[in-house]
């Protein structure tokens, strides 16, 4: 996922996870006993290497997950979605706008809530979404915008996986 050139994945890298251990929790039959060495074994690996504020804010910006039933209300989605608009949003009052402008994209407010805005969330990439219906919120855009064009790779990690797969 990491490593696919035709669509950025940053929108999708926090879904895809928890979405795994979702469906690790299944397979064992919900039976915590069973899953939890295994979900320590990622969280380690994720946390370690992978998982980065980008990840949450993405996920939480992308509209594939953002209207979907499954989204995480972990805090750890929201703290890093307010570490990266510091981050990336150093003007304050640019900053404040944006926090505004969550509640239209939350509440799909405004072009968010066009019908053909909700057809084409699974069509479009995450960040041309932004960039076609995100006009009403001009601050939350660019950011979004910027956040889900990002593109990430798994190179580094493969050296250490390939490693500790010897092991």
């Amino acid at each position: 996922m990491t490593d696919f050139e035709q669509l950025p994945p940053m929108g999708f890298i926090y879904g895809a996870m928890d979405k795994a251990k979702k469906e690790i929790v299944v397979n064992l039959g919900n039976k915590e006993g069973a899953y939890k060495e295994i979900w320590k074994i990622i969280d380690d690996m994720w946390e370690m290497q992978m998982y980065h504020h980008l990840h949450v804010a993405a996920y939480y910006l992308n509209p594939q997950f953002q209207y979907s039933d499954g989204l995480s209300t972990h805090i750890e989605v929201k703290k890093g979605l307010m570490v990266c608009m510091k981050k990336l949003i150093p003007d304050e009052e640019a900053r404040v706008r944006a926090n505004l402008e969550l509640n239209l994209f939350k509440n799909k407010d405004g072009f968010f809530g066009y019908g053909r805005a909700k057809n084409l969330i699974d069509n479009l990439s995450p960040a041309d979404w932004w960039s076609a219906y995100g006009d009403e919120a001009p601050e939350l855009q660019s950011f979004a915008i910027r956040v889900l064009s990002l593109t990430c790779s798994s190179s580094a990690c493969e050296r250490n996986w390939s490693t500790f797969n010897l092991v």
